[in-house]
């Protein structure tokens, strides 16, 4: 059991680099959409996403729902760092 427990902690370092890595490219994107005055929330965009993780999920045998519910809310924070950082006007 404690073999389980490292490889479990292991995933949740690498998921938690994952996240971090995803924000700062978020933070990438803003300053791409603010160049190009785009709103930061693009609600069609996030749904085509949803539905593919969606399918992607499914097909790993991972309940969609659960797998919906984790990506909606990193999307929200996401926006929410890219709408501070467009609020503080930083480059």
């Amino acid at each position: 059991m404690k073999k389980y427990r490292k490889i479990i902690a292991f995933i949740d370092y690498l998921i938690l680099r994952l996240i971090s890595y995803r924000m700062q490219t978020a933070l990438k994107i803003e300053k791409e959409k603010r160049k190009a005055n785009l709103p930061i929330l693009n609600v069609e965009v996030e749904e085509i996403k949803i539905k593919e993780l969606r399918n992607m999920a499914q097909n790993r045998k991972v309940n969609p729902d659960f797998v919906e519910n984790i990506f909606r809310e990193i999307m929200k924070e996401s926006v929410r760092v890219q709408e501070e950082q467009r609020n503080l006007g930083e480059n």
